[in-house]
């Protein structure tokens, strides 16, 4: 499926730790001069354990099909109920990214994307009651998470709750605002799980930190 927007925007670069876990990449292992192994060894002595950033996110996704919606839901409402941003917050909070809380907040974080979608992106459309931050700016007022295969998981309305949506259907609608990608290569990514001892690394760089002083 490809993205009618051809406007860019940066990827969330500053990502931080939620509920002790914390989405990253190893990419930047080259300017230490650590490859992925060693950082892999060090850390699992220290008691840090990860997973794929992108299988954890689908599951959590599709767990959360059939949760009832209604507007204005926290995240302790979570996962019994959703509206449908605070889906998408809950869907990276577990996987480690923190992320805003509104619609309008979670389009303007991210890069929007110009090529084919790819699982994790986000979709947005203008909705029921329309945010924006300036008059000039576009309005966004629902979002989905894209899951692949032409398919989206969004808290849609009250009637529905959270369902599976067809992508291109939605893409096609004259509501349609664009979609956009928090991180280069969700497929790369790891969510790393803190041990109590680290518990006070909060960010990519207390990681990195933490694998130089152990190296």
């Amino acid at each position: 499926i490809k993205n009618k927007m051809i406007i860019t925007k940066k990827y969330l670069t500053r990502r931080s730790a939620v509920d002790g876990k914390l989405l990253i990449d190893f990419t930047w292992l080259k300017r230490y001069n650590i490859n992925h192994n060693d950082a892999g060894i060090i850390l699992k002595r220290l008691g840090f354990n990860w997973e794929s950033t992108q299988v954890k996110l689908l599951d959590v996704a599709r767990r959360c099909v059939g949760a009832l919606y209604h507007r204005g839901s926290r995240l302790h409402d979570a996962p019994m109920q959703f509206d449908c941003s605070s889906f998408i917050r809950y869907c990276y909070a577990q996987v480690g990214l923190w992320i805003p809380r509104r619609s309008i907040q979670q389009f303007n974080c991210g890069a929007l994307v110009q090529n084919e979608l790819t699982i994790g992106d986000l979709l947005f459309s203008k909705g029921y009651i329309p945010y924006w931050d300036t008059p000039s700016g576009p309005h966004v007022g629902h979002v989905g998470l894209y899951i692949g295969d032409n398919r989206f998981v969004h808290a849609a309305d009250k009637l529905s709750g959270v369902v599976v949506g067809n992508a291109k259907n939605f893409i096609q609608k004259n509501n349609y605002v664009g979609s956009v990608r928090f991180v280069p290569q969700l497929d790369n990514c790891v969510t790393l799980h803190i041990p109590p001892r680290w518990q006070d690394a909060e960010s990519v760089d207390d990681i990195k930190w933490i694998i130089r002083i152990n190296s």
